[in-house]
């Protein structure tokens, strides 16, 4: 199974053999318009009271496996049946104009049950893309690739075109209502791979071939947003250590990230994410060397760059005991990082989220209040107070093994606050 429909049948897996673990018990019917209750219940003990300035925040109706703040009243959540069958088809987008307070279905026709990779530029504009490709174990039953595209918000969605239907990786990012770079790496070419970049001018109907990307290293993590599009010639690319067009796409180069002290120049840097912020763009960054016959790895470095990932500067360094970070861009000047244990799990999870309102100069540390055994999976802000987040039981690996986090969708919930208390959704 390809590596995409492999994660989406691991994490659907996980779903089925840990519904119990959910905050809150659920039905996945997303579908219609969700009714908001009267009451809410804050994670932080103290229940708030809503007002008709602050609508009350409702339940999706489904575990969330994604989701995306984009302004504080439009959001999207991709959700799933915490207790559905691997190959049911059963994901949802669900679509907020009003800050939770009431949930449409967005979902495009013909979504297959592979794990979507979604991007909303606006509360208007918006593309889902499913790259799939031949399932080894059925080989003679293939599943088509899609792309999707919206230009009033998931209400109604056009079909667009892709250069190929067999693709093992794939990765979309817009930058403008009709422009916007897919990078992808041709299923056919798995042996030896190559990864293909193209451009659109048109919202996606027509692609354009416009370079080639060195390397087989994957770029599809986590689920196709490793591609940032900044502009008609520039973008970053999560692949290693990083790599960067200038040129609209034509060539691409390594970023080159300094080495901050007590780095070895010769160290590998691992680029986790890219996030944009403005004109600003935030890397999320690994250093990994050899000690002896050992490696050493060091997360939790974040660098920033004013000119589209030409030069950058160290601007948050890393706490050896913290797991890698992973970055929310909220405005030009604010950000946010939150602990990512996508990777591994932890001996000990650490909750709190990290803050800077001035492009990285200086950062503060928030530490909300969470259920017992819970931590964030995703956070996602619409402006500097109010943002989503999907929260997941904690995991515990048996003592003296290394056991990998397996993704879990589970309860959205809310913050006013800038993080500082989180709310359940209300009942629907």
């Amino acid at each position: 199974m390809n590596g995409r429909l492999g994660r989406a049948a691991v994490a659907i897996a996980v779903i089925v053999g840990s519904a119990t673990l959910l905050l809150l018990p659920r039905t996945p019917s997303p579908k219609p318009d969700l009714p908001a209750p009267s009451a809410t219940a804050s994670l932080s003990g103290v229940a708030p009271e809503p007002s008709a300035r602050e609508p009350t925040f409702v339940d999706p109706g489904a575990p969330a496996f994604e989701l995306n703040r984009l302004t504080a009243q439009f959001g999207w959540a991709l959700l799933h049946g915490p207790t559905a069958g691997v190959g049911d088809g059963s994901w949802t987008l669900a679509i907020s104009d009003d800050a939770g307070a009431s949930w449409r279905d967005g979902t495009p026709p013909e979504m297959a049950d592979a794990v979507p990779s979604i991007q909303f530029l606006d509360p208007q504009h918006g593309w889902v893309l499913q790259a799939l490709s031949l399932d080894p174990d059925h080989p003679h039953a293939p599943i088509r690739s899609a792309l999707w595209r919206t230009s009033d918000g998931g209400r109604h969605w056009q079909k667009g075109s892709l250069p190929t239907q067999a693709i093992f990786e794939a990765a979309i990012s817009f930058f403008g209502p009709k422009s916007g770079y897919l990078v992808l790496a041709p299923d056919a070419e798995v042996s030896h791979r190559r990864t293909l970049a193209y451009s659109t001018t048109d919202a996606g109907s027509t692609w354009k071939q416009v370079g080639r990307i060195a390397g087989d290293l994957p770029f599809d993590w986590p689920y196709g947003r490793s591609l940032v599009a900044l502009s008609a010639d520039d973008a970053l690319l999560v692949r290693g250590g990083g790599v960067v067009t200038h040129d609209t796409g034509r060539t691409w180069s390594p970023v080159d990230l300094p080495r901050p002290e007590g780095i070895p120049s010769d160290s590998m840097a691992d680029v986790f994410a890219f996030v944009r912020a403005g004109g600003d763009v935030f890397a999320s960054v690994q250093f990994t060397w050899k000690s002896g016959a050992s490696y050493t790895y060091v997360p939790g470095y974040v660098f920033v760059s004013h000119d589209a990932g030409r030069r950058w500067t160290l601007t948050r360094v890393a706490d050896r005991d913290r797991p890698k970070g992973q970055l929310i861009g909220v405005d030009p000047t604010t950000i946010l990082e939150f602990p990512d244990y996508s990777a591994m799990i932890p001996s000990v999870y650490d909750d709190t989220l990290s803050l800077t309102t001035d492009s990285g100069k200086t950062w503060t540390t928030i530490a909300p209040s969470l259920p017992p055994e819970m931590h964030f999976d995703a956070v996602s802000f619409g402006d500097r107070l109010n943002g989503w987040a999907v929260i997941v039981p904690d995991s515990h690996c048996p003592a003296g093994m290394s056991c990998p986090m397996a993704v879990l969708p589970g309860p959205l919930v809310a913050t006013s606050d800038g993080g500082r208390t989180w709310t359940t959704g209300a009942p629907r």
